[in-house]
């Protein structure tokens, strides 16, 4: 799962705000803002399956 959704590279953008610059990073596969849903429950699933297997 997280090797299909990962961050894609910074975007620049500009706007009448302040800051002027942002860089806003997106997934690949679903293009939801970085950290999507499915990158974030992949994270959680695999720290945890880590830690049952080391008890």
């Amino acid at each position: 799962m997280l090797t299909i959704h990962r961050a894609d590279s910074g975007l620049f953008t500009l706007r009448l705000a302040w800051p002027p610059l942002t860089i806003r990073r997106r997934c690949v596969w679903c293009r939801n803002p970085w950290p999507c849903a499915a990158a974030e429950w992949a994270r959680r699933a695999d720290v945890k399956t880590a830690i049952g297997r080391a008890l």
